[in-house]
């Protein structure tokens, strides 16, 4: 079986938590400003999969030209 190793990743802890804080206020924003909560979540999950996206783009530039 394989397991991950401990030093495989990259990052810290205070990104994720902003991330995860950020992603709630925007939903309880958006359904306090009368958008439907289905809509709101796919809005939040537009949003993850863009940030996503947008950070192994960077990742992989910063890997063509370090």
């Amino acid at each position: 079986m394989d397991m991950v190793g401990s030093t495989c990743g990259v990052g810290g802890l205070i990104g994720p938590i902003a991330a995860a804080f950020v992603l709630t206020l925007v939903k309880s924003i958006m359904i306090l400003k009368g958008v439907d909560q289905n809509w709101a979540q796919v809005i939040q999950g537009t949003l993850i999969v863009l940030v996503v996206m947008i950070g192994g783009l960077a990742l992989r530039q910063r890997g063509k030209h370090p």
